[in-house]
């Protein structure tokens, strides 16, 4: 990196550089060097026109209903983005009790039904992770 650096400041280039001791993330690299990559080789992209094509502007999981619930229950999510989805059940003590949804989606709003006709009453927890997005919300089943 620092003779890129000194690359570009011999061609008079201006350029932001900080040194980061032992220890930095990959993650800080990646961004560095997309940065630089943009800066070279800025986007020749041209304005769509918008369609009336909206996709979703946020993460979300809703909670179940009805909650309390016997013996089924619905769970909304949205995603904003392509890609893999995990949708999990766990009990009070944090064991897996089923999974609801472990699949590529696309972007968009989705709805799970949840049947708990073998548990017992009690609170459980369902976790929805989709890329770097986690959330988690409680849920009552009463017999």
């Amino acid at each position: 990196m620092r003779m890129l650096k000194n690359a570009l400041i011999a061609k008079g280039y201006e350029i932001d550089w900080v040194e980061l001791p032992e220890g930095h993330s990959w993650g800080l690299w990646r961004a560095t060097i997309d940065k630089m990559l943009i800066y070279f080789f800025p986007s020749t992209a041209s304005e769509v026109e918008d369609e009336g094509t909206h996709l979703p502007e946020s993460f979300y999981l809703r909670q179940n209903f009805p909650n309390p619930f016997n013996p089924t229950t619905n769970i909304k999510f949205r995603t904003t983005d392509l890609g893999f989805v995990s949708l999990k059940v766990y009990d009070i003590l944090s064991n897996e009790i089923t999974t609801l949804v472990n699949d590529v989606k696309p972007a968009g709003s989705y709805e799970v039904i949840f049947s708990a006709s073998e548990l017992t009453s009690g609170v459980y927890f369902y976790t929805l992770q989709a890329g770097q997005y986690i959330e988690t919300r409680k849920m009552t089943l009463l017999r």
